[in-house]
């Protein structure tokens, strides 16, 4: 029977995927052996299977960002994950090469040209207030877009209350994948 896990992610955009939790949050050896090593965690998250024709998948709801305590997943999610042939994510965030050609493309201004070239005084002066109160310098980010800045801000704004990449639900299974030589595809790309 091939089994696969779908993920739907959310939360903001991610640049990059961090290092691996794998030997932070052991996985099961055995696919049929479960996580028998790994302390259970409440049930707080959302797995649904879905049968036909022989075929089951498992389709999981997970975050771009999170905190220590979101890990390690429930014993049911790992076990499903455990027994997965294939990871399929909505984007594969290890992949940076594809992430910054993306964001070159659609996130950064071309040669001469700014966000100040684009935003009334009253948003470029808020602009300012918000990157002053973020401990950062205009000219750092003039070349960035408005929805790409916005990101920026966004994910130093969840750091800074804790929230980190290596922490969200998606690194975790994506390391696991890696780990566990599971085939991972992809629903979109970066670009």
């Amino acid at each position: 029977m091939r089994r696969k896990i779908v993920l739907f992610l959310s939360v903001f955009f991610s640049l990059s995927a961090s290092a691996s939790l794998a030997q932070t949050y052991p996985a099961p050896q055995a696919a049929n052996a479960g996580p028998q090593h790994i302390q259970p965690a409440t049930q707080r998250g959302t797995l649904y299977r879905v049968t036909h024709q022989g075929n089951t998948a498992h389709l999981f709801g997970t975050i771009h960002v999170g905190k220590p305590a979101f890990l390690p997943l429930e014993g049911e999610a790992l076990r499903a994950l455990a027994e997965a042939t294939t990871l399929v994510v909505e984007l594969d965030t290890g992949n940076s090469a594809s992430f910054q050609g993306a964001i070159k493309k659609y996130g950064m201004y071309g040669a001469g040209d700014t966000i100040e070239k684009h935003l009334s005084s009253d948003s470029l002066e808020q602009l300012r207030q918000g990157l002053d109160r973020a401990g950062i310098a205009l000219q750092n980010v003039v070349t960035m877009k408005p929805w790409f800045l916005a990101n920026v801000l966004l994910a130093l704004d969840l750091e800074h209350n804790g929230y980190q990449r290596r922490h969200g639900t998606e690194h975790f299974l994506l390391a696991f994948a890696k780990t566990h030589a599971k085939t991972v595809q992809e629903l979109e790309t970066a670009d």
